[in-house]
């Protein structure tokens, strides 16, 4: 059983790989095209868009650094049971605010109003 586990262990992280670098392929060198990341049509830049970008990746970052560097015994669950850790409250009301911006912000464009 402990064999199985292993395999699989492995081959989800040979997948996990291979996914990355085929995003990395297709974003970063030259078949994916970054237009309208912080644009709608080409026209300018959406100050919620931006917000919400920075946002993520900033979490995105701080979770990472925070999981890689936490040791397992400080986990949720201990050695027995180790697990990722804990979203603060605070992050979560902030990550639903920004997400909130951009939702009302792509409403009010889709119904017409014009934002600043």
């Amino acid at each position: 059983m402990i064999l199985i586990v292993d395999i699989l262990k492995y081959a989800i992280g040979l997948w996990l790989l291979v996914l990355g670098l085929l995003v990395v392929n297709r974003v970063l060198l030259t078949r994916g095209s970054m237009s309208g990341l912080l644009t709608t049509s080409g026209k300018r830049t959406e100050p919620e868009r931006v917000t919400l970008l920075l946002f993520t990746i900033g979490f995105a970052l701080y979770y990472f650094l925070t999981t890689a560097t936490t040791p397992i015994d400080q986990l949720p669950g201990g050695l027995e049971n180790p697990s990722l850790p804990d979203v603060s409250p605070e992050t979560l009301v902030a990550l639903f605010g920004v997400q909130s911006t951009f939702l009302i912000g792509k409403i009010l464009r889709q119904i017409g109003l014009n934002l600043p």
